[in-house]
């Protein structure tokens, strides 16, 4: 009877002491339900987009891993949908300017420029491919006999974005639309600060098993994943009809998307611990084959 009573007064301090910090609090048979009452509001928005179709590579990898067709397409089309983002916060990167040194130094001058609770988007349209330590996607100067030279290591990258998001409080969404792209490694021990409630997101075009498809069926030439985001991106993705489209609603939107125009033969992946209402973008009003990669 003790440890009972115990237990109860333990709850009602809770309840009363922390829980009110995160907003509505609800109590039924599966445990706690925490509402928050408003979408969470970034005071930037940064952006990184990166798409490359062509190689630098010899003739024995080509028959591989061939050139790719609308990844430069994605990549354009996402850095323009983020129109109203300064020039000097957003970074486009695409084909022979997509190199490895290129994509390591632009993500570090845009971490640098980045204040508490801003939010980083890094979008990648590009081959991507695994071995038995890690996931890599490739940039145009990727080495396809040597995976890890001259490739963007998921290890890495991880490590880089969990930093920001421990040490400045920043979101950061990872949308990586790559084939296998769901094999892409993850901490989620480092992918959330509960004191400032930003966090670390990925968002994948499929499974790991899985290949993304692109194709002049979608848009005119895009990839499948990335298409689905684009048309997100345009409103379709703003469910409420608020004017705000959240992280969630977009990862929802494309989900959905992808699933009935690949005919479940993609699925994209969301991990990560950012929360759901953070907001992706404000608007402004309130028959041919596939390829894969």
């Amino acid at each position: 009877m003790f440890k009972r009573d115990i237990s109860i007064l333990i709850i009602i301090f809770l309840s009363l002491c922390i829980f009110p910090i995160f907003g509505d609090l609800t109590i039924d048979e599966r445990g706690i339900s925490i509402e928050y009452d408003e979408n969470i509001v970034t005071h930037e928005i940064y952006l990184i987009s990166i798409g490359v179709d062509k190689f630098e590579q010899n003739e024995h990898a080509q028959n591989y891993y061939p050139n790719l067709n609308y990844c430069v397409a994605d990549a354009k089309s996402i850095y323009e949908s983020f129109s109203s983002i300064e020039d000097e916060n957003k970074l486009l990167l695409i084909d022979e300017y997509a190199t490895m040194t290129n994509i390591m130094d632009g993500l570090n001058n845009i971490i640098a420029k980045m204040n508490r609770n801003d939010l980083l988007i890094l979008y990648v349209a590009t081959h991507g491919m695994f071995d038995e330590n890690d996931y890599y996607f490739t940039p145009s100067d990727f080495d396809f006999t040597n995976f890890s030279y001259r490739g963007i290591s998921s290890n890495w990258l991880i490590q880089e974005l969990s930093f920001i998001v421990q040490n400045n409080s920043n979101n950061v969404v990872l949308f990586l639309d790559t084939c296998h792209s769901g094999a892409f490694g993850f901490d989620i021990r480092k992918s959330y600060n509960a004191e400032t409630r930003s966090g670390l997101a990925l968002v994948f075009s499929c499974s790991p098993l899985e290949l993304s498809f692109e194709g002049l069926q979608y848009g005119g030439g895009h990839g499948l994943f990335s298409y689905a985001i684009l048309e997100g991106l345009s409103g379709n993705a703003d469910k409420n009809n608020n004017g705000n489209i959240t992280f969630r609603e977009l990862f929802d939107y494309a989900y959905l998307k992808v699933k009935e125009l690949s005919n479940d033969r993609q699925n994209p992946v969301f991990i990560g611990a950012m929360e759901n209402s953070v907001i992706i973008k404000r608007l402004n009003n309130g028959g041919t084959s596939f390829n894969n990669r």
